[in-house]
């Protein structure tokens, strides 16, 4: 069975005991992750007790697809349900699974993580269909769900948070659950180590009476976040925006290093140029570049009103637009089509900034 939506809080917190097998799979491998350690918890099972949890690789199993139901029929030392948990699911594995569903031996849950496997894919539709199976698809927080993510995560640490500090977050968050996670727990160590607890001022205003959680600013969104794999993703849209060739080679090689995701640059770079369409419009009906950037929400960091507004004045609206669709469809490719998902957006990022290094050359100075 398929479980989305609202349902799978639910699966995760109550699996039904019928259920023989899990896969959990999708686009945001973070958030995979997290779901995984739920789910696990949620059974009272230790990952770190070799009697209760083993893991197999996913070559291990097409290789000797008996050992899978092994593992699945051994009983736990000290009672209770053991987790056998295959990564980097994938089509491969569809046999062997199928055959357990067949005869389940039932002493144990396998949990199968997957990446973002299509609709078409034999795995994925085993589990969809079958009542002994359950399928949680994961995919990447967006605009309507993310913004409940970081409240939660914040509110849990006793903090409120402002409105464009929300929408600033939301800007740049989102592409990976972990990712998120860690910015959102370098943004609380941030903030308790700079504020001084005081109510009625930034940093950690008040947002109530006695007792109420501190408030979060812009301000202090954007000073914490400065640093790391955001300001590599900043710098590196700007970068294409600019047409500066050798800044966005060295920032597609920094942004490798730091293992940050093809999907995440998309992300960004349409983000980005979304952001530019908008000041776009309003510089059409006769607003200046600087006014235009300036109206824009959630705001444009202060260091980059400049660039940003330089941009506007060089990218026409209909180059922009074609900008975000070429961005749209690179990620398409990045999911479906086999390709090297780096090698996609690495290419969409430089055609960009060529595109834009020549824009450039036609203005002039």
């Amino acid at each position: 069975m398929k479980v989305s939506g609202r349902s799978v809080a639910r699966f995760l917190k109550a699996p039904d005991p019928e259920i023989e097998a899990v896969l959990i799979y999708g686009p945001d491998g973070g958030l995979v992750s997290e779901r995984s350690a739920t789910l696990t918890a949620a059974l009272g099972i230790d990952p770190d007790d070799p009697f209760a949890h083993s893991e197999l690789s996913a070559a291990e199993v097409a290789s000797d697809p008996a050992r899978l139901h092994d593992e699945c029929a051994a009983l736990s030392f000290g009672g209770g349900r053991r987790l056998v948990l295959v990564k980097a699911a994938a089509d491969a594995l569809t046999p062997a699974v199928q055959a357990l569903l067949a005869d389940p031996p039932g002493a144990a849950l396998l949990l199968l993580q997957g990446g973002d496997l299509p609709p078409r894919s034999r795995l994925r539709k085993l589990f969809e269909q079958s009542d002994r199976a359950a399928a949680l698809p994961c995919y990447q927080d967006d605009a309507q769900s993310l913004p409940a993510v970081i409240r939660q995560s914040l509110s849990e640490a006793g903090f409120d948070i402002a409105p464009d500090a929300l929408d600033h977050l939301v800007a740049h968050l989102g592409a990976d659950r972990q990712m998120t996670r860690r910015e959102l727990e370098k943004l609380v160590l941030y903030v308790g180590d700079t504020t001084d607890g005081e109510a009625g001022g930034e940093p950690g205003e008040r947002s109530g009476g006695e007792g109420a959680r501190r408030r979060i600013g812009w301000a202090e969104v954007t000073a914490c976040l400065a640093d790391g794999s955001l300001q590599t993703l900043d710098e590196l849209t700007l970068a294409v925006g600019d047409g500066d060739l050798e800044a966005v080679d060295r920032g597609l090689r920094r942004l490798s290093a730091e293992g940050i995701n093809a999907v995440s640059l998309l992300r960004a770079l349409m983000r980005h140029f979304h952001r530019l369409l908008t000041a776009a419009d309003a510089l059409g009906k006769g607003s200046t570049a600087e006014r235009a950037v300036e109206g824009l929400r959630p705001p444009v960091f202060w260091k980059h009103k400049g660039r940003v507004a330089a941009q506007l004045r060089t990218w026409p609206v209909l180059q922009l637009a074609r900008a975000e669709q070429e961005l749209l469809e690179a990620e398409i490719l990045c999911k479906s089509s086999g390709l090297p998902a780096a090698i996609v957006a690495e290419r969409a990022a430089l055609t960009l900034a060529r595109r834009a290094a020549a824009a450039a050359r036609r203005r002039g100075p």
